[in-house]
């Protein structure tokens, strides 16, 4: 069982599959509880893990890097979940194609391998309104190293798209499945903060199809972190 205490921070709990693990992170480092032994394990230094399905396998991928500070700089990364094979994703670097600046926060389609994640392209300094986060998709490609296809952008609103993006389960049509993530509306840092959620449906291609909707007002409150029951039903972007 995970007790908070002794002020630890346990962020970005996140079910294996087969609902016997849970990944979580701890004052800057990833965990596996395994739910049957009890035996909970520290595996990397890193933030928001996600399981993803690759070809047989299954990987964590997770952020790696420093979200503040001058020169701050984010990757994705994926481990095994016994510890071993933890090999790049998404470099922050921008050197290659496949590569975004500060690339973070993923979150992974259920059986498949594709994820969404978050890019900062302004980098994580100076004010929270100036980081211009923003949601893209991207399909890895079962390989060692990971290789990916050309991350597909997703958003890019006057805001900061952000927090890993929720995947349903279901879909109406059988090439779409739906994300939604927290957008910000703030230019004022000075809080309160306010953010609403937008729903996308992503077709086969990674595109959004009928493009997003408002499910949440963002000027009213702050709504982060959602998650699909998993009877939901993705809406079809022919019907929006």
């Amino acid at each position: 069982m995970l007790r908070n205490t002794d002020k630890l921070s346990f962020t970005g709990l996140t079910w294996s599959p087969d609902s016997t693990k849970l990944a979580y992170t701890d004052n800057g480092f990833i965990h596996i509880l395994d739910l049957v032994s009890g035996t909970d394990r520290r595996l990397v230094e890193g933030s928001w893990p996600a399981w993803s399905s690759l070809g047989t396998s299954t990987v964590i991928v997770y952020t790696s890097g420093e979200f503040v500070g001058e020169g701050s700089q984010t990757d994705l990364r994926a481990i095994d979940p016994d510890g071993t094979n933890d090999r790049p994703i998404l470099l922050g670097s921008g050197d290659d194609p496949s590569d975004l600046t500060n690339a973070s926060e993923a979150s992974a389609e259920p059986g498949t391998s594709r994820i969404a994640f978050v890019s900062s392209p302004n980098g994580y300094t100076g004010e929270a309104a100036d980081w211009d986060e923003q949601i893209y998709v991207v399909d890895l490609i079962d390989s060692n190293p990971i290789r990916t296809t050309v991350p597909f952008l997703i958003s890019h609103s006057p805001s900061n798209d952000h927090w890993p993006p929720a995947w349903s389960t279901l879909s109406a049509t059988s090439d779409e499945a739906c994300i939604v993530w927290t957008t910000d509306t703030d230019t004022d840092t000075s809080g309160p903060f306010t953010g609403g959620l937008v729903l996308a449906p992503v077709d086969a291609s990674g595109g959004t199809g009928g493009g997003s909707i408002e499910l949440t007002n963002p000027g009213v409150a702050y709504d982060w972190l959602p998650d699909w029951h998993p009877d939901a039903i993705c809406p079809s972007s022919s019907t929006n």
